[in-house]
This record gives C-alpha cells, structure tokens and sequence, in this order.
C-alpha cells in the first residue's frame, strides 16, 4: 500500500526558547553575576602565596598537641573555680589569680611558639594555621590574647613576615609575643589585600569589562533562533 503522510501536532521550538532565553535580560545579569564572582576570586586566588603543606616530625606536632591538652585541663579548672567563687564557695588557700596568670602566661607561649619558627619547633603553615584554629574552638577565644583564626588564605602568609632589624627580641617574653601577634596580624593585612585587588577586579569587571560585551545577544543566530515560530509541525507520521 502506498504510504499515506499524517499530520502531526505542533511541537515547542526548542530553537526558539534557546534563542530567547540568550537574549532575555535575565541571561546577561545571570552571568555577569556568575562571571564577576569568577574574576573576582580568580585574582585574589592568583594573588595569593602557594600554603606550605609539608609536614613537620610527628614529635614537634606531638608536642604542641600535649600543651593544648594541658591549657584544656587549666582552662576547664579555672572555669570550674569561677563557678565556685560565684557562689561564694572557693576553697581557702586557692589562689584563682595566681592560677588566672599562669594560664595566660601558658596561652601566650604556646601562640608564640607557634607563629615563630625556632630551630626545635618548625611548622608548616597548614600546621599552624590548624593548631591554632583548634585552640580558638576547644580552648579559649584567641582575640582575647590579641591573635586571629586563619583562613587558608591568610595561613599562606605566615612565613612571608619579615621583621624589620632590631624591632624585635625572641630572648624576650614580651618582644617575642608582640612579633607572634605581628605575625598572626601580617598574615590577615595581606589576605585583606589580595581580597580588596579581587573584589576591584570585580568591579572593573562588572562596570567596565562585561557590558561590553553585551554585543552576543545581537548576533545572528541566537537573533535567528528566537524570531523562529515558538512551535512547529512534527515530523508527518505515515500509514502503509
């Protein structure tokens, strides 16, 4: 029998949605917020020094995770004195001040000999970054002994500090805390650099860059494929 063609219905254009949802409006302020995030992190990412990931002997790391225990048992002490000279109920003969000194003087060692490097205490900066990121969350507020936590951004500039000749004395306890500090400080000036350069490559992006090339929602074949019917005829079917 001959081969009889039967209409079929109309079918959505594909062509045609693809081709206006390019030129829509809402396509170009999609991307230029998904490009501009791009720019944007890419440059502060390109800004940024490579992290030191190497690892230091386990002992060193062994070591500076007993202190932490150790200013855990202190900190969890003290707090429980607090508790008690709240109440009016602190045992004679305990001295809350004395312990409250030694603590701090504890805490301040252990920051510092974290941010400096010694010959017997060398850490990578994922290292440091780590120990005292774990300090801020299981021990005490790191602000309160004037350091930061550090991202992994800031982390990378730890080891670019360099302090000017003679401001600082690491055989003084007060000199070496305020080079710890300086350091911990340093690493975050930098991070906020590279992210203020990010964000105004953003902006050159976002205002300058980007609207001029606006030019794509005009060329010819998205042009073409959206003034094509929305719908068109399927395929004809045909019967024997």
């Amino acid at each position: 029998m001959d081969k009889k063609p039967e209409n079929g219905k109309s079918r959505p254009n594909l062509r045609h949605y693809f081709g206006k949802t390019v030129r829509h409006g809402a396509t170009w302020a999609a991307m230029l917020m998904a490009t501009t995030f791009t720019v944007g992190t890419l440059t502060t990412d390109a800004l940024r020094d490579d992290l030191d990931t190497s690892k230091s002997s386990p002992e060193v790391v062994q070591q500076f995770e007993q202190r932490m225990a150790d200013l855990k048992t202190q900190r969890a002490e003290l707090d429980y004195l607090q508790t008690l000279s709240d109440a009016g109920n602190l045992p004679a003969g305990a001295d809350f001040s004395a312990k409250q000194r030694n603590y701090q003087n504890t805490v301040y060692d252990f920051l510092s000999d974290i941010m400096i490097d010694d010959a017997d205490s060398r850490l990578s900066e994922v290292e440091k970054a780590d120990l005292v990121n774990r300090f801020q969350f299981e021990v005490d507020d790191l602000q309160k002994f004037g350091f930061y936590p550090l991202t992994e951004g800031a982390a990378a500039n730890l080891d670019q500090f360099r302090a000017p000749e003679g401001r600082y004395d690491t055989g003084n306890e007060i000199s070496r805390i305020d080079m710890a500090q300086d350091i911990n400080k340093n690493a975050w000036a930098e991070e906020s650099s590279n992210m203020t350069w990010g964000f105004l490559a953003m902006m050159m992006w976002s205002m300058l860059l980007f609207p001029n090339l606006r030019q794509w929602k005009n060329m010819s074949g998205p042009k073409r494929m959206a003034e094509e019917p929305p719908r068109k005829p399927s395929p004809p079917k045909f019967k024997h």
